[in-house]
């Protein structure tokens, strides 16, 4: 009984942690971008690719496709999006996901 309050406890904590780290993240990168535009005047694109990328996926056969080239379109536009927003919506989902498989009753 104590354990389960614990875990509970923990996973709250995770929820809550994840819901202030995906805004942070958002506003640091849209911040460094207008440091940038109002330094150098120019405003970096960074697309959600860049952070995969740098993960070191290799994006080739997305962007070349041989074969189902609507699909590769459609990752391609996923991949388009701009990286102040994506990762703060990835890190929701991953929350939203943490919080449901920490909650969910497996007997």
């Amino acid at each position: 009984m104590v354990e389960d309050i614990w875990d509970k406890i923990a996973g709250k904590l995770l929820f809550v942690f994840f819901l202030i780290l995906g805004p942070l993240v958002g506003f640091i990168i849209f911040g460094w971008q207008t440091y940038t535009w109002l330094r150098n005047g120019y405003w970096p694109k960074l697309p959600f690719a860049i952070a995969l990328e740098y993960l070191g996926l290799n994006l080739y056969s997305v962007y070349n496709p041989s074969d189902w080239v609507g699909v590769a379109r459609v990752i391609q536009w996923v991949l388009s999006f701009p990286l102040a927003l994506a990762l703060p919506l990835l890190i929701y989902i991953l929350a939203v996901s943490l919080k449901g498989f920490t909650s969910a009753k497996w007997e």
